[in-house]
């Protein structure tokens, strides 16, 4: 049975597909009419991964029975009854480090016995998946992290906020896109060397991320070079306004990175609205945005420009370039 579960697992691809694999293979080796696969995510509590429902049972919350089980005894299975149903829940672990539960609801009290061994045994294996997937989602994370600054590089940019597109369209919510670029710095490097250009990237993504005291939601990017973005969630066009002119007006501080006085470094902004009655990948927002960053340069740098649509449809764009100067 056991090796029936590790097979299930080593056999999946990706997290979600070796905790669906393990729901499956234990609700072939306890006949439950609930299975609960539950990871324990550090930071919200627990959270369920996988899971069983026969097509007869109503649902039950175990949560509060979870979570005493997660800290309790790690090779005690905890035994209640709920909604008439007889529970059974077991603590994952992986060297003595609690990782998740699993738990299973019986209709029957006749098989107890032989459900408890058996979901020790599964809880075991399940203890080492979920340090598996812990360690793969790190990985995964990491895949994502732009080394010297530490924000999301382009893979993860993209990936993420593609995902809070869709669901802004869903929810019929704006959002925005900022393209940042910064202003002659190639001046940096060719005065001061690599190093002061990388401090002054470093800069760039503290003030872009707020310092860590960012909004929560909104997502700082570095998408090559000197090109930044960042996405503000549930955003509207004078919310842009006010964050494009807030970065503008921080930008004064990178001034001692510059190259020489002549060449100040600074930001120029390219603004896009992600408006749910388009249907707007990021892709489009970036190209769209990426124009208008093109236009704030052209125009003399230290300014944002809001981009309009390639169809025709404005969104209250000024005529010629919207200028939001640092003070």
């Amino acid at each position: 049975m056991s090796r029936s579960i590790v097979d299930s697992i080593c056999d999946a691809v990706t997290p979600e597909e070796m905790f669906t694999a393990a729901a499956a293979a234990t609700h072939a080796a306890i006949a439950a009419s609930h299975i609960w696969i539950l990871r324990d995510d550090k930071a919200g509590g627990l959270h369920q991964a996988a899971g069983h429902l026969d097509d007869d049972a109503p649902p039950i919350d175990i949560m509060a029975e979870a979570l005493a089980t997660l800290s309790g005894d790690p090779e005690r299975v905890h035994h209640t009854v709920l909604d008439g149903r007889q529970i059974l829940l077991a603590p994952c672990h992986f060297r003595y480090q609690p990782k998740g539960v699993l738990g299973v609801a019986l209709a029957e009290s006749d098989a107890l016995e032989e459900a408890v061994t058996t979901l020790l045994d599964i809880a075991a294996q399940l203890g080492i998946a979920m340090a598996q997937a812990e360690i793969q989602e790190r990985l995964e994370e990491l895949s994502s992290i732009d080394e010297l600054t530490g924000l999301l590089n382009r893979r993860g940019f993209h990936d993420s906020v593609s995902k809070r597109i869709a669901q802004h369209r869903r929810k019929k919510r704006m959002g925005i896109l900022l393209y940042i670029g910064m202003d002659y710095f190639e001046f940096i490097k060719d005065t001061h060397g690599h190093q002061v250009g990388d401090a002054a990237l470093v800069a760039v993504a503290k003030l872009l991320s707020g310092g860590g005291k960012g909004r929560h939601g909104d997502i700082a990017g570095r998408l090559g070079g000197d090109e930044f973005a960042v996405w503000l969630e549930e955003t509207e066009l004078e919310g842009g306004r006010h964050k494009a002119a807030e970065l503008l007006a921080s930008a004064a501080s990178l001034k001692e990175y510059s190259g020489d006085a002549e060449h100040p470094l600074g930001i120029s902004i390219g603004i896009a609205v992600a408006d749910p009655a388009f249907d707007d990948d990021l892709d489009c927002l970036i190209n769209r945005a990426d124009s208008a960053l093109y236009e704030a340069k052209r125009c003399g740098r230290g300014r944002a420009v809001l981009a309009e649509r390639d169809d025709g449809d404005d969104l209250e764009v000024s005529d010629g370039p919207e200028r939001m100067e640092a003070s």
